[in-house]
């Protein structure tokens, strides 16, 4: 039986190691993923998160074209930061300060449009601390 098994081992692992994975570039992987359609339903039953991002204009129309896919839209408009006079002064008990929130009024608007009572969309903020 161990012969058996140890010849059974070796074809395994060569039959393994002969497998490639495949390997693409990024634009042929994006190329070749389903197109995304607002037309079709959501596909799975799992929580969708979105972030909304300052470093991409097209966060917030994305979320408007696909909001029926998603579940939670967080927005990354926040920092916590660390008091300048907790951090002088060597204490050990830190002082944080929040700041940011919409960085314009363009946000600010389209943030209490989505959260109208009756929007299946809820938003989580994401806090950076910084």
């Amino acid at each position: 039986w161990l012969i058996l098994l140890g010849v059974l081992l070796s074809h395994l692992v060569l039959t393994l190691a002969s497998i490639t994975p495949a390997v693409y570039e990024t634009d042929e992987y994006i190329r070749l993923q389903p197109e995304l359609s607002i037309h079709t339903s959501k596909l799975t039953t799992r929580t969708i998160l979105a972030y909304i991002t300052p470093w991409n204009p097209h966060g917030m129309s994305m979320v408007d074209q696909f909001a029926e896919k998603l579940d939670l839209v967080s927005p990354v408009w926040y920092t916590v930061l660390v008091s300048r006079d907790s951090v002088s002064s060597g204490r050990d008990n830190a002082t944080y300060v929040l700041s940011g929130g919409p960085p314009s009024k363009k946000e600010e608007s389209w943030l209490k449009d989505k959260q109208k009572p009756g929007s299946r969309l809820k938003f989580v903020p994401r806090f950076y601390l910084d």
